[in-house]
């Protein structure tokens, strides 16, 4: 399945020209304005990546910028320009453009990029995943942990008040307490594992 790219531009000819040069890779969806691009996405929220032109007419491509990222999802977003200003430059990278590209590009520079920028979208997702993944096994040991931590007090409890018990089972119960007692040690693995991912 081809990764899925939103292009946005107020001038027909050059979302032709991207369509034609990217569409053997990619699977293209256009909007020609950021009004129709947040209706599309409104109803299709995955893309691989979004190529938008700054100076669009209504909303810019900076305010649509602005707008996407506070969305939920890594799609990068790629911002391109006939008249690059500094201060749309800094504005875009420090709202969070993936990239911003000078018209008239080269349209393998450009292909490059989005190469590069739907790389880092599959990156993340995957991360994501192993995130969730790895959060759930965590959560799953501190319940194991738990739960040892109840039949550990049982186990104390019985020693304590059984003094019947023979050498023999005395001695199981010290080994059972003991293996306890070693998962128990290694919870502070589980809480430092669960801290690192709660901050990556």
């Amino acid at each position: 399945m081809k990764d899925k790219i939103l292009v946005i531009d107020d001038d027909p000819a050059i979302v032709s020209l991207l369509q034609d040069f990217l569409e053997d890779e990619f699977d293209i969806e256009k909007a020609y304005c950021s009004e129709e691009a947040l209706s599309t996405l409104m109803q299709k929220n995955q893309y691989s990546a979004i190529l938008t032109d700054i100076n669009l007419g209504g909303l810019s491509g900076l305010k649509l910028l602005e707008i996407l990222k506070m969305r939920p999802g890594p799609t990068p977003i790629i911002l391109m320009s006939a008249d690059v200003k500094r201060e749309d430059l800094f504005n875009a990278i420090h709202i969070g453009a993936f990239d911003v590209i000078e018209k008239p590009f080269e349209l393998e520079k450009l292909y490059y990029t989005l190469g590069k920028a739907v790389h880092y979208y599959r990156e993340q997702l995957q991360k994501e995943s192993l995130s969730i993944k790895c959060k759930a096994l965590i959560r799953e040991a501190q319940e194991l942990v738990k739960a040892y931590k109840k039949r550990l007090l049982k186990a104390e409890n019985i020693l304590m008040h059984t003094k019947s018990l023979t050498l023999e089972n005395q001695t199981e119960v010290n080994q059972f307490l003991n293996t306890i007692k070693e998962v128990i040690e290694h919870e502070d693995i589980f809480h430092k594992a669960l801290e690192e991912f709660k901050e990556s």
